[in-house]
C-alpha cells in the first residue's frame, strides 16, 4: 500500500498500515529550525518557499527525506503583480490585501491595518482586496503538480490560498476594530465579511479548476480558539460565519474530490459540531493543552464524524520535554487517536526555532514506530 492509498483509508476512518504523518504549513516548520535542519545534514543553500508570517510552506527534499512525512505541500504563485513596499527600516506593505507587517525575530507581525477606517459604503471596492484571476498565480502550476502526482506517492494538499474569514478580516480591519465591528456594526460586519467570501471563492476556484483532480487535501486556515475559550461566542461564529462557511466550503467540494482540512488554534471544541454539520472533513491543530481540547474528549464526541489531525503539544513538550518523554506522549496519542482510523499525526503548530532537534527526531521516531496498525507494532523511522 503506498502513502496516498493508506492516506485515504485513514481519511475514511480505515484503519491502513500506518498513521499517515504530515508536517506542512500550519503544523510544519519555522524556517529558522529548517536551516538549522540543513545544516545538520549537510544541505547548502536549503531551497523553500516561505509564507507572509515565516512559515514555510514548501521544504527542500534534500532535508525532507530523512522524515516519514506522508504530504507535500503544493500552492499558488505569487502575482504577477506582487508588490512589496518598504515603509521603514523594519515595516512593509504587501499588494495582496495591503497588509503591513512589521519584521520580528520568529514570526512577521501585522502592524497596521489598511481597512481601518473603511465604511460598510466602500469596503468592498478598497484597492487592496487581491485579484485571484492574475495569471501568475497558476503559471505552470499544474505541470509542477502533475509531476509530483505521477512520479511520488505522496500526499498532496493544497496549501490555503487565502487567509480564512477571520484572519483576512483581522488583518485588515485590526482585531480591536473588528471585534467592535462584530458587537456594534451589522452593516459593515455583514459587507465586508460578504466581500471576504466572494475573494475566498474567487481563489478556490482558480486553484481547484486548475490542480482539484490531483490533490487530495484542501486547506482552509482560519483561528477562532485561545487557550482558554473561543475568541467569539458561539452564537457570534453562527450569526456571522457559520453560514459563509458553508457557502465557501459547499463551493470548494463541488469543484474536488479533495478533502477540506481546517487549521483551527486553540479551544475550538464548542465549534467542532457546527463544522461537521456544515460539511467539514478535517479538524487540524487539536492543540491539547487549550481548555476542552483534550485527546480523549476529542476521540470520544468526534471520532468517526471527522477526521482529527495534529495533537502533538509544541507549547510545553516539544521545546522543553526530553526525547523519552515525547516518545511516551506520542505513544499515547497513537494509542488515543489511531483506532478506527480517522486520524493523522502531527504537531500541533509549526516547529519552532527553540525547539531542540533531538526532540524533532525524537517525534519522527515515535509517530512512525508506535503508529503502526496494529497498534503497539514496532517500526523506526529512518535518519
Amino acid at each position: 500500500m503506498n502513502r496516498r492509498e493508506n492516506f485515504m483509508k485513514a481519511v475514511n476512518f480505515v484503519e491502513g498500515e500506518w498513521v499517515p504523518i504530515d508536517c506542512s504549513t500550519h503544523c510544519g516548520i519555522m524556517k529558522q529550525k529548517l536551516e538549522e535542519l540543513a545544516e545538520h545534514y549537510g544541505v547548502e543553500n536549503p531551497e523553500y518557499r516561505e509564507n507572509i508570517v515565516g512559515m514555510c510552506s514548501t521544504m527542500d527534499e534534500r532535508i525532507w527525506q530523512h522524515f516519514p512525512v506522508d504530504t507535500r505541500t503544493v500552492l499558488l504563485n505569487p502575482p504577477d503583480s506582487l508588490k512589496i513596499t518598504v515603509l521603514s527600516e523594519s515595516t512593509f506593505q504587501v499588494s495582496d490585501y495591503g497588509f503591513i507587517m512589521k519584521k520580528a525575530p520568529y514570526y512577521n507581525e501585522f502592524w497596521d491595518f489598511p481597512l481601518k477606517d473603511a465604511t460598510a459604503e466602500n469596503v468592498a471596492s478598497s484597492k487592496w482586496w487581491p485579484d485571484a484571476h492574475d495569471k501568475g498565480r497558476v503559471r505552470g502550476l499544474r505541470d509542477q503538480v502533475k509531476a509530483l502526482y505521477g512520479e511520488t506517492d505522496f500526499v498532496l494538499k493544497l496549501e490555503t490560498p487565502v487567509p480564512g474569514l477571520m484572519e483576512t478580516t483581522q488583518r485588515m480591519r485590526g482585531i480591536e476594530r473588528w471585534f467592535t465591528d462584530l458587537i456594534l456594526d451589522e452593516d459593515f460586519t455583514n459587507a465586508f465579511l460578504d466581500k471576504v467570501v466572494q475573494v475566498h471563492k474567487n481563489f478556490y476556484t482558480v486553484a481547484l479548476e486548475e490542480i482539484g483532480d490531483l490533490i487530495q487535501v484542501v486547506e482552509m486556515a482560519d483561528d477562532y480558539g485561545m487557550q482558554t475559550g473561543l475568541q467569539i461566542s458561539p452564537d457570534t461564529y453562527r450569526k456571522y460565519f457559520k453560514q459563509r462557511h458553508k457557502e465557501v466550503w459547499d463551493h470548494i467540494h463541488n469543484l474536488t474530490d479533495a478533502k477540506l482540512y481546517l487549521h483551527s488554534c486553540g479551544s475550538v471544541s464548542d465549534l467542532i459540531p457546527d463544522w461537521i454539520e456544515i460539511g467539514l472533513d478535517i479538524i487540524e491543530s487539536l492543540q491539547p493543552l487549550a481548555k476542552g481540547m483534550e485527546p480523549g474528549r476529542l476521540k470520544k464526541e468526534f471520532g468517526g464524524k471527522i477526521v482529527l489531525w495534529g495533537g502533538l503539544d509544541e507549547q510545553r513538550l516539544l521545546p522543553f520535554g526530553t526525547p523519552e518523554e515525547i516518545d511516551a506522549e506520542v505513544k499515547k496519542l497513537m494509542e488515543t487517536y489511531a483506532p478506527g482510523g480517522g486520524y493523522v499525526f502531527s504537531p500541533a503548530h509549526v516547529i519552532q526555532p527553540d525547539h531542540p532537534l533531538e526532540n524533532i527526531f525524537a517525534m519522527f521516531d515515535a509517530a512512525a514506530k508506535y503508529g503502526r496498525y496494529p497498534m503497539m507494532a514496532d517500526h523506526k523511522a529512518p535518519r
